[in-house]
């Protein structure tokens, strides 16, 4: 008998969730730093793909038994699509980090049919979608505490979220 592969319908959203106590690492380092609006608790992760394309059995990558630890390499600020809670400009801020194993699961997720929003994966977590840009991030210090990985989510694309 012939196994059915199972698709989400609309695609596929593949992330990466963090440790209770990375989280409140990111959670005083924001603090401690003024940084607005921290992303908290099961908010905070890395996207692994974002793909309009299923991918097959796309249920079996979630696993909760993940032990990854990632450094931070360096911060940068983007360009949000998310209105300004304050009326003023503002921008997202992110860590980019060292993380080979999310690298490596992209790469075979881009193999297995998925597609990505961008030509290059580049792991990274946001802290917050409303940091004034006016603030000087090569001021802020780098954290020092590991991105500890707690386990991987996949689940069918909010359309909604992403279009809208």
């Amino acid at each position: 008998m012939t196994a059915m592969l199972k698709f989400a319908p609309s695609g596929v959203y593949v992330m990466c969730k963090y440790k209770h106590e990375t989280q409140q690492a990111m959670l005083k380092w924001a603090k401690d730093n003024d940084i607005p609006y921290p992303l908290e608790g099961s908010k905070l992760h890395s996207t692994i793909v974002q793909s309009n394309a299923s991918i097959p059995n796309y249920e079996d990558l979630n696993r909760e038994d993940v032990n990854w630890e990632f450094t931070i390499k360096k911060m940068e600020m983007f360009e949000t699509r998310f209105s300004s809670l304050s009326g003023k400009p503002e921008a997202g801020l992110v860590f980019m980090l060292d993380a080979p194993e999310l690298k490596e699961l992209h790469l075979d997720l881009r193999k297995r049919g998925a597609n990505h929003s961008r030509p290059d994966y580049n792991p990274h977590v946001t802290v917050s979608y409303f940091v004034p840009k006016s603030i000087n991030i090569s001021k802020l210090p780098l954290p020092t505490f590991k991105m500890k990985v707690d386990k991987i989510v996949a689940e069918p694309i909010d359309v909604d979220w992403i279009y809208h």
